[in-house]
């Protein structure tokens, strides 16, 4: 296991440069994370109409997150690998935990507004078909208080502001980072100080 688990994080690594010492090194955490992200990834997206694969999902990950399931692997696997390279005992993820937290139970509230209300009563696979347990316990009361369309919105706003959470990105720098972000994937080089919006240099 031990073996199977520091290969994984090897290769995590080599996506960038090693900034962590072997004893500093924590790989069994973010590998139980991939595998759970690998299992779910199978049962949500490869069996999706299998009895025993809806039963699963409905009362695992589907059962407290609602359709929100089918986004656990993604969530789980980038987890992983960011845990790989910064690992609990060297950084301080607590910020990457709150925003994942707080982007998981908004879109799970949002899920169980828009995905017929179903309530606690109606058993486990009826709440998967939703926002799941969470989406019920956030959803329901806010949706009670302030309407559907205001608890979509409210929910929204959180769920945006959980993305400047994990990014670490001020809402004045979303632009900059925007452009950054361009620039990395295509390789466009940054336009020159003074350069006019319009002006493509040709």
């Amino acid at each position: 296991w031990n073996g199977f688990a520091h290969a994984l994080g090897g290769a995590a690594r080599t996506l960038g440069p090693e900034r962590l010492e072997k004893d500093e090194r924590r790989d069994t955490p973010p590998t139980v994370l991939l595998l759970l992200a690998v299992i779910g990834a199978v049962v949500v997206w490869f069996l999706p109409g299998q009895p025993v694969a809806v039963a699963l999902n409905a009362y695992t990950f589907g059962g407290l997150f609602g359709v929100v399931a089918y986004a656990m692997p993604v969530v789980l696997a980038g987890l992983a690998l960011w845990l790989y390279r910064h690992p609990s005992s060297v950084d301080d993820n607590g910020r990457i935990m709150v925003g994942l937290a707080l982007a998981l139970f908004s879109a799970a509230g949002i899920s169980h507004l828009h995905g017929g209300a179903p309530q606690p009563a109606m058993g486990m696979p009826a709440l998967s078909t939703a926002g799941g347990v969470f989406g019920w316990m956030v959803g329901a009361p806010l949706g009670f208080l302030i309407t559907t369309i205001g608890a979509t919105v409210l929910l929204a706003l959180v769920f945006a502001l959980s993305l400047f959470i994990i990014t670490k990105t001020p809402p004045r720098q979303l632009p900059q980072r925007v452009m950054a972000g361009w620039h990395w994937m295509f390789g466009a080089p940054p336009a020159a100080p003074g350069r006019e919006a319009g002006d493509v240099g040709w």
